[in-house]
């Protein structure tokens, strides 16, 4: 499994990133962003820290 990623801007939603990647291992400094992020996990699990801990996303119906 190799890690790739692809980010590009499309003219017809200015202001918006995109990006598409496939990490394996990759591990971010902890960063927030100044604007919203929206995400969708296809496989595997994403961990990040909001409310004072870890939360964990991974693919399927979204649950409180």
């Amino acid at each position: 499994m190799s890690e790739r990623a692809r980010h590009w801007q499309y003219d017809e939603l200015p202001g918006v990133d995109l990006l598409r990647a496939r990490y394996v291992h990759k591990t971010f400094v902890r960063h927030t962003h100044e604007n919203f992020v929206i995400a969708a996990i296809a496989d595997g699990v994403e961990v990040f820290h909001h409310g004072g801990g870890d939360q964990y996303a991974g693919p399927g119906p979204w649950r409180w």
